[in-house]
C-alpha cells in the first residue's frame, strides 16, 4: 500500500520519453524538483489511516525513506542513461504554518493544519517524521541530492528561489507536483510542470497550462486564443485553490472565468501576455469592492513573486546552504542497504550517475 502511492510517482521512462524529447539537449543540466507535499498528502486517506493505527504499519516502519531516495534515483537515472543530462535532486517541503501567508488569508491552510494534528492522524504522523529524519540525513550522503524544508513559509519558494538564482545559467528546472499554486513556477525561465498521473502524466508549460488545469475539473473548454500562462496567479485568488483552504469566488470556476478573460482580450480591455494591475483584472471580472479587497488579500498570501519577497537573507541562505550540504559516506549507505533496507534497497548505482 505504501510503496504503491510512492511508486505512482515514478513516471514510466516510455512516457517520459514522449513528453520531455523537446525540452532538453543532450549534456544539458537539469534540476528536478520534487515535492514532498504532493507525495504525502495520498498518506491521510482513510485506507492509510486504518491501517496505520491497525498496527501493520510497524512492519514496513523503515520502508518510506529508501522508497523516496528511490524516486531521486528514478529520475537521475533516466536523465543519465537517455539524455546524458546531470541532475541536482531537490525534495521541497513544508509545514503548512506559513506565517506570512497566513497573515493575508487567516483562514490559509486551515485544512492541512487541521488533518496532521488530529489524534487519529498521530500514528501515520510519528511514521513519517521517524522517516524523514532518516530520509534527511541519508540526503546528506548522496551528491547533488538534498531535502529542503523551511519552517513557516510556502514549500513552492524553494524552486522559485533557486531558480531565480539560476537564471543566467542554461539549466532546465522540472518541477514534480501536484500542487496548484506551483504552476505559478511555469513562467520562470526554462521551468515546467511533470503532472503525474500514471499513464497520463503529462509535461505542462505555457503554452498548455490551462487545459491541463481544464482537464482536471473535467471541462471540455478550449480558448481560441492562447491565453498567456501569467495570469495564473491572478486566477487563482478567483477560482479557488483547496489544497490551501481558499475556496474561491460563487459561481467563478476556470472555465467560466477564462472565457470572461478570452472576451476581454478579445474586446481590447485585457492585454494578453502582460501581467495587469490587479484592480483591473477584478473589475473586469466584475467583482465589487468587498470582493477586490478579500481577492487581493488571497493573492497576497498565494503569489510566490509577493511572498519571495518576504524572505529573508537568513531563508534565502538557508536554501542555499541545505542544497550545498554533501558529506561522502559509502560505507553507512552499503550498511543501511544490506541490514536495513533489505526488502527495499536504495539504488545506489542510479544516484552515482552523471555526479562529477
Amino acid at each position: 500500500m505504501i510503496d504503491a502511492i510512492i511508486n505512482s510517482f515514478n513516471v514510466k521512462y516510455s512516457i517520459l520519453d514522449k513528453e520531455v524529447s523537446e525540452k532538453l539537449k543532450e549534456g544539458n543540466r537539469a534540476n528536478i524538483y520534487i515535492s514532498m507535499e504532493s507525495i504525502l498528502s495520498y498518506f491521510f486517506t482513510p485506507s492509510i489511516i486504518e491501517y496505520s493505527n491497525s498496527g501493520k504499519i510497524d512492519s514496513i516502519y523503515e520502508w518510506l525513506a529508501p522508497l523516496l531516495i528511490n524516486i531521486g534515483a528514478h529520475y537521475r537515472h533516466y536523465f543519465y542513461s537517455r539524455w546524458n543530462v546531470s541532475t541536482n535532486i531537490i525534495f521541497y517541503d513544508t509545514d503548512f504554518n506559513s506565517t506570512n501567508n497566513i497573515t493575508y488569508c487567516p483562514e490559509y491552510n486551515n485544512t492541512n493544519l487541521n488533518t496532521i494534528h488530529k489524534q487519529e492522524n498521530a500514528n501515520i504522523m510519528q511514521f513519517i517524521n521517524h522517516n524523514l529524519k532518516s530520509f534527511k540525513e541519508i540526503s546528506n550522503y548522496i551528491k547533488d541530492f538534498s531535502y529542503i524544508k523551511l519552517n513557516k513559509t510556502e514549500g513552492g519558494l524553494i524552486p522559485y528561489h533557486i531558480i531565480s538564482e539560476n537564471s543566467n545559467y542554461d539549466l532546465i528546472h522540472i518541477i514534480i507536483t501536484r500542487n496548484l499554486l506551483d504552476f505559478q513556477l511555469i513562467n520562470m525561465k526554462n521551468t515546467f510542470i511533470l503532472l503525474v498521473n500514471k499513464d497520463k502524466s503529462v509535461i505542462v508549460n505555457k503554452e498548455n497550462i490551462y487545459e491541463e488545469l481544464l482537464k482536471k475539473d473535467k471541462v471540455i473548454y478550449r480558448p481560441s486564443i492562447n491565453i498567456s500562462s501569467e495570469f495564473i496567479t491572478l486566477l487563482l485568488p478567483i477560482v479557488g485553490v483547496k489544497s490551501r483552504s481558499i475556496s474561491g469566488f460563487k459561481g467563478c470556476r476556470l472555465a467560466n472565468t477564462l472565457r470572461k478573460v478570452e472576451k476581454k482580450i478579445k474586446d481590447g480591455m485585457l492585454v494578453n501576455g502582460k501581467m495587469v494591475d490587479f484592480r483591473l483584472f477584478n473589475d473586469i471580472l466584475g467583482l465589487n469592492d468587498d470582493a477586490y479587497k478579500l481577492c487581493n488579500n488571497i493573492y497576497r498570501a498565494i503569489s510566490y513573486s509577493f511572498q519571495y519577497k518576504m524572505l529573508d537573507e537568513y531563508q534565502k541562505k538557508t536554501i542555499n546552504d541545505m542544497m550545498n550540504i554533501y558529506i561522502p559516506n559509502n560505507q553507512d549507505l552499503m550498511y543501511l542497504n544490506e541490514h536495513v533496507y533489505k526488502t527495499n534497497e536504495m539504488k545506489l548505482s542510479y544516484l552515482k550517475e552523471g555526479v562529477k
